[in-house]
């Protein structure tokens, strides 16, 4: 017998340290379009790759808006649950798993990041650790799972629409030890980030919009990066459980955005500049900054672009990111 060894997503267990992921499949979700009044379900995956059932423990689902570090604010909890997750039989090459279903009406139409953590409720006998999640970096944490995937779907040509096409989320900093961080912005490229791009595809609701369309990936003519003008900072008394939804600020731009509107919604004297090196921030605890990405589609028809942000401390430490697929207009002519 083994001790309970409880981890979210497909390749999350074994030595670390854990590459940054921002799609975690552990997290699954019905409808990538969230649209009014219209409730999105889907599931939590927890795997035990210990043969003892773990303890009984505490399982927490939140929402945030478009965001590279999550605020896990109470009023934007989805569900909280305490369960086992069941040991895996000696010898059998597949982990046990706890299946949770989920659903939830999101406030409004748009786009929205998920964190889903697990906590022992106590420790386990025998000597073993208690396990809990680390709220230093989500993305990196085996007992945490983020899923921060955007599909920009454009409509359809009309009168010479341009090939623009954008995206606003926070950059935030739920960080006590940090101040100075960085944004790293690149498109994924097909011929060198195929794993990657694999791993998204994998992913069952993304491969039913993508193979609808019929797309392949390729790189966008351009991309950019620009600061946004609002900005908020959360507070502790965001977070508690008593504290109501309409009582915590939110960005009011966020999610798919045309070209005129960054222009209009730009920190004053900036421009946006091509998303090369760092891009530098300094965030308090609890600061969300506005940001842009926007891309140039290029020429081909039936093609996704995938752009990548990862949102780093000072020292280098990834503390969250999140993945947007721009699919350009189809060309019906």
């Amino acid at each position: 017998m083994s001790c309970p060894n409880i981890y979210f997503g497909s390749g999350r267990f074994g030595a670390g340290p854990l590459a940054a992921e921002y799609g975690n499949d552990a997290i699954v979700l019905a409808s990538y379009d969230v649209t009014v009044s219209t409730t999105v379900f889907g599931q939590v995956h927890v795997k035990n790759h210990g043969t003892d059932d773990s303890p009984i423990s505490h399982l927490e689902l939140y929402w945030s808006d478009p965001a590279t570090n999550f605020p896990a604010l109470a009023s934007r909890l989805i569900f909280e649950t305490d369960d086992l997750v069941p040991g895996t039989a000696i010898g059998d090459p597949t982990d046990e798993e706890l299946v949770v279903p989920w659903s939830y009406s999101f406030p409004t139409v748009g786009h929205y990041c998920l964190l889903a953590r697990i906590d022992m409720n106590s420790v386990p006998p025998g000597g073993c650790t208690k396990q809990t999640y680390n709220t230093a970096s989500p993305p990196t944490d085996p007992q945490s799972a983020i899923h921060n995937i955007n599909v920009v779907n454009a409509a359809p040509k009309k009168f010479g629409a341009d090939k623009f096409m954008g995206f606003g989320f926070m950059a935030v900093n739920m960080q006590r030890d940090t101040q100075k961080t960085f944004l790293e912005v690149h498109a994924l490229d097909p011929r060198k980030d195929r794993e990657k791009l694999l791993n998204l595809v994998s992913i069952p609701g993304i491969d039913r919009l993508l193979s609808a369309r019929g797309v392949k990936f390729a790189l966008p003519a351009s991309l950019h990066l620009g600061d946004g003008r609002e900005r908020i900072l959360y507070r502790r008394e965001h977070f508690a459980k008593g504290c109501h939804a309409n009582c915590v600020p939110r960005i009011r731009t966020l999610g798919e955005v045309d070209a005129e509107t960054i222009k209009r919604l730009l920190l004053p004297g900036t421009k946006l500049l091509e998303a090369k090196g760092k891009h530098e921030l300094d965030l308090l605890h609890g600061e969300a900054r506005q940001t842009f990405i926007q891309i140039e589609a290029s020429d081909r028809d039936k093609v996704a672009h995938v752009v990548e942000v990862t949102h780093k401390a000072e020292d280098g430490r990834v503390i969250g990111g999140l993945t947007t697929i721009f699919v350009p207009p189809h060309d019906y002519f």
